[in-house]
């Protein structure tokens, strides 16, 4: 198994980053979550280019990528916030100091396409991130963070342990191994490069949104050819949130799950309380966690 490289712990009074490394952020999407940060007892650090735009991403490649770096170097920093996900953090990963960032680990929080950070840090340097808020999504769309991802976050950030359970049993048993995945479409567009761990002895976790049927069914089963089903220990399928057929008669998301399913061995679990919804668990992307599949529990010990 690859070393595992957690982030510093972060107390109460450290300061956090919050920068955009995909999308434009929206100030008034974001400052609700500066204040929850606030709230929580942590003092906020806006990064240079978090409310700068360039066509659909959150400034210049260069731009975000510095905005990143800065956070790994400043050594008042202990942890960094996403302020949203949609597109661009893929673009970055080519252009960051991962020596820098192996002598200075800090917890990246984000998800849906931070899931490329998490997954690009996790192949070179080890660390592990936390996937599971996104300020500008939980405090535009879902109005605010519920108690479980709240809770499970800061005793991720903390290094306390936690246990998450939810969803259903797809096949029985329970496993081992480091927890690696996300949003599928950004981690399936990684797979076989640099920035894409190694899936060997691994938990695979699985979650999207706003993609039709057959594409989930493309991706998954890109996977399948790759192997990756055949070398991993466990899998976890989150949320697809509104993956519906603009075409009724080309089924649903639960038919491509029945197929990928019908010939896995291993543990897996089905709607697990990750992804893109409300009700929903921080997780440590990279980190070691235990999977009982027949009781639907993931579990992550320090």
């Amino acid at each position: 198994m690859e070393k595992v490289l957690y982030p510093v712990n972060l107390n109460k009074g450290d300061k956090v980053a919050v920068l955009s490394p995909s999308s434009h952020a929206e100030e008034e999407y974001i400052e609700p979550g500066i204040k929850w940060l606030k709230d929580a007892g942590y003092e906020p650090i806006i990064t240079r280019n978090l409310y700068k735009r360039d066509r659909f991403l959150g400034g210049r490649d260069v731009e975000r990528a510095r905005d990143l770096m800065d956070c790994f170097r400043d050594d008042e920093i202990k942890a960094i916030f996403t302020a949203r996900g949609g597109y661009g953090s893929m673009r970055v990963l080519d252009k960051l100091d991962y020596e820098v960032i192996k002598n200075n680990p800090k917890a990246i929080i984000g998800f849906s396409d931070t899931t490329a950070l998490h997954m690009g840090l996790n192949a070179k340097t080890g660390l592990v991130g936390y996937s599971g808020v996104s300020l500008g999504f939980d405090f535009s769309i879902n109005k605010g963070i519920t108690k479980n991802n709240h809770e499970s976050l800061f005793r991720l950030l903390e290094h306390k342990s936690f246990e998450a359970k939810g969803g259903r049993c797809q096949v029985e048993g329970k496993t081992k191994g480091r927890l690696i995945g996300g949003c599928l479409t950004v981690f399936n567009a990684l797979v076989e490069t640099e920035y894409c761990p190694d899936f060997k002895d691994a938990i695979l976790l699985i979650e999207d949104v706003d993609e039709e049927p057959y594409a989930i069914d493309r991706m998954l089963h890109h996977l399948k050819f790759l192997g990756v089903f055949d070398k991993v220990k466990g899998i976890v399928f989150g949320a697809f949130t509104d993956c519906v057929s603009k075409d009724l008669h080309d089924g649903t998301i639960e038919h491509v799950l029945d197929d990928i399913c019908g010939d896995i061995k291993i543990p897996v679990i089905r709607d697990f309380p990750y992804g893109h919804i409300k009700e929903r668990f921080s997780l440590p992307i990279g980190a070691v966690v235990e999977l009982d599949a027949t009781n639907t529990i993931l579990k992550h010990s320090l």
